[in-house]
């Protein structure tokens, strides 16, 4: 009984060991978290090159980003770091509701939107602070099947959906 219980103390342990470790791996650790808060942000650069729909949103989500960081975003602060966003996947529901799966009383279920991308924080001497994914979801309003291009207010919201986020998970 006490090897049992000792051997599953030790996976206890190495279990939150590398939960623990994984936190610190995407910037979620406290130590990133309390330097990446510490420091203001110069300059904020958002790159989305693979489809023309995130070459459209990049600047979209740049602005919403430095709108929603308020004073902490001091452009050309010395000292300052940079924040680097990398969108890497845009999902724009064309559907007329979600999975197409019949949701009573209201008949179809709602799309959703989707904005992937990966976000550094990158310090005065050109080191990472912090770095991680981010999934950033909204409900795909503004959807019409007659428009060539997604309406520019549904784009500006799943950018300022993904903004939030960024801004949240770097404290």
């Amino acid at each position: 009984m006490s090897q049992s219980l000792s051997r599953r103390s030790l996976l206890t342990l190495a279990a939150v060991s590398l939960a623990a470790a994984s936190l610190d791996t995407f910037g979620l650790g406290e130590g990133a978290a309390a330097q990446a808060r510490a420091v203001p942000i110069r300059a904020i650069k958002v790159s989305g090159t693979r489809t023309v729909t995130l070459q459209a949103i990049a600047p979209m989500v740049a602005d919403q980003i430095a709108s929603i960081l308020g004073p902490r975003y001091s452009p050309g602060a010395k000292g300052g770091a940079t924040l680097v966003v990398d969108l890497t996947l845009i999902i724009l529901d064309e559907d007329g509701g979600g999975t197409g799966s019949l949701s009573l009383p209201f008949g179809r279920d709602s799309g959703v939107d989707q904005l992937q991308g990966r976000v550094s924080l990158i310090g005065p001497r050109r080191e990472a602070i912090t770095s991680f994914p981010l999934l950033a979801t909204s409900s795909a309003t503004y959807r019409s099947v007659l428009r060539m291009y997604p309406d520019p207010r549904r784009l500006n919201g799943i950018a300022r959906a993904f903004a939030w986020w960024t801004v949240d998970k770097l404290g």
